[in-house]
């Protein structure tokens, strides 16, 4: 005899195992390397002790139209003579920009979203980054309060940035899931500079469907109720 909550359990399995259903999922992914990363940084002091600032953006292009609810980023601290390697004592205000591609060139150009963010979700990932003092790699987390929709077949650009903390050197790091190129400015460069060949590490998060929750939620339910009546 087949017991029903059984049955159940299996439906259940099957509904999240099914490719027909849309999961929370990641729509582009560029984990990140641990060899290496680059300053974005409003302010810092570089090698020879001068104050510098350096702006990074990268792109993506989806291949349909979607929601963007979650941006996740990998970063890590100092890596340079006299830089410390540990994250801010106390609060960290990042930028988040979204761009618009530059029709001339195909660069950043005009900003879409700004974000100013404190105090950023940060986890310290146990990997360590392989420039001088080896320091910890950090992932960051980002849930959009109003989702981005990002149409298919249209170029973006996308950048985070420390601001205000001279004392504490942000570097996003590279990726080697794609090596299409990112974009780099600052004091030494007019406007947005391609540097190749490399990219930069993060990922953008869709949801789930709506309907596909409720489903899967209402079968949870009904093989809760079945393994209580059947052990009351």
């Amino acid at each position: 005899m087949i017991h029903t909550n059984k049955v159940l359990v299996s439906v259940v399995a099957y509904a999240l195992a099914s490719p027909l259903i849309t999961h929370a999922g990641i729509i582009v992914d560029q984990p990140p390397s641990q060899y290496f990363g680059s300053a974005s940084d409003t302010a810092f002091y570089n090698e020879f002790g001068l104050l510098r600032w350096q702006q990074l953006a990268d792109d993506f292009m989806l291949e349909a139209d979607a929601s963007i609810h979650q941006l996740t980023w990998w970063a890590f601290y100092g890596g340079i003579a006299g830089s410390s390697l540990d994250p801010p004592l106390g609060d960290e205000t990042l930028l988040v920009r979204l761009y618009t591609e530059r029709p001339m060139d195909g660069l950043p150009g005009l900003l879409m979203r700004e974000i100013t963010v404190v105090n950023a979700e940060r986890v310290a990932t146990g990997r360590r980054v392989g420039v001088m003092g080896s320091p910890a790699e950090y992932r960051f987390d980002l849930p959009l309060a109003a989702p981005f929709e990002a149409v298919g077949g249209t170029r973006y650009w996308l950048s985070f940035q420390q601001i205000g903390l001279s004392d504490s050197l942000f570097r996003w790091q590279f990726t080697t899931a794609t090596i299409n190129g990112y974009a780099l400015q600052n004091a030494n460069v007019s406007g947005w500079a391609p540097i190749l060949p490399a990219d930069l590490a993060f990922q953008l998060h869709d949801t789930p469907e709506p309907s596909t929750l409720m489903l899967v939620s209402l079968l949870v339910a009904l093989a809760a109720k079945c393994t209580k009546w059947r052990y009351s």
